[in-house]
């Protein structure tokens, strides 16, 4: 059994020199580059005379790439080691995006709604102070969720 890397590099390598990448790894590396979320948005189109030529999946995503311009930039240099790029020119250009996977939304387990109804145990009105104790129950779920992303990163 065979690694499929180099066989697709070869594959691509031809369109990449036409379009003026040198390296064909700005095209199979693109979201280890820019970042998987950019990366989904933003494709590289052509590269000449230093000038990174994106097409950009809306009008939106097309100025996000004008204001980030010189971030982007500057990641794609640090990834090749060499100013490869100066300057990055968006072009809009419809295509379709890879769908986000959905987001599960945590869930209030028993104890964090029991601290939160501890919390608001001092509010007097009782509509106000449910609504306080599901509030609290839900913040608590999703900090924890955040914070054991945080450390699963770190």
């Amino acid at each position: 059994m065979r690694a499929l890397g180099p066989s697709v590099q070869k594959l691509v390598k031809p369109l990449a020199l036409k379009n003026g990448f040198a390296d064909v790894r700005v095209l199979s590396n693109w979201s280890k580059i820019v970042g998987a979320d950019m990366a989904r948005y933003i494709r590289p189109l052509k590269l000449s005379n230093k000038v990174l030529q994106v097409a950009a999946a809306d009008s939106n995503w097309a100025m996000q790439v004008s204001y980030q311009a010189p971030v982007l930039i500057e990641q794609i240099n640090r990834y090749f080691g060499f100013q490869a790029v100066t300057r990055i020119q968006p072009q809009q250009s419809y295509f379709e995006t890879d769908e986000q996977q959905p987001v599960a939304v945590p869930q209030p387990d028993g104890a964090a709604k029991v601290r939160a109804l501890a919390r608001t145990q001092d509010v007097k009105d009782d509509t106000l102070r449910a609504a306080l104790a599901s509030l609290g129950g839900w913040v608590e779920a999703a900090y924890s969720v955040r914070a054991a992303e945080e450390v699963k990163t770190a």
